[in-house]
């Protein structure tokens, strides 16, 4: 799985994760590429030389990424939903 920035729900090797949760077995291997902006494109590439090969009956390579969830340069406030919770925000002029 191609992940440019792994941290919080994308963290902890997402790609070997992924294959986990599908319901493959724990033989299964599984590896997250970090590449920033063709993560994903990175890893459809490397799936496809193994299966054109036929090394291997099924490869999975995706991007599993929502920037606007990521951290920046300091905090991540796209959660916030309730409107008494952006008050001390807007006071210290964070947003």
């Amino acid at each position: 799985m191609g992940c440019g920035t792994p941290e919080g729900a994308t963290g902890q090797n997402v790609g070997r994760l992924s294959a986990i949760w599908a319901g493959c077995p724990v033989t299964t291997s599984g590896v997250t590429v970090n590449r920033f902006c063709s993560s994903g494109l990175q890893t459809i590439a490397m799936g496809r030389r193994p299966c054109a090969e036929e090394e291997v009956p099924v490869a999975v390579g995706a991007g599993v990424e929502s920037i606007s969830m990521v951290q920046m340069q300091g905090p991540n406030y796209n959660n916030i939903t309730e409107e008494k919770l952006w008050k001390p925000i807007r006071l210290c002029g964070c947003r």
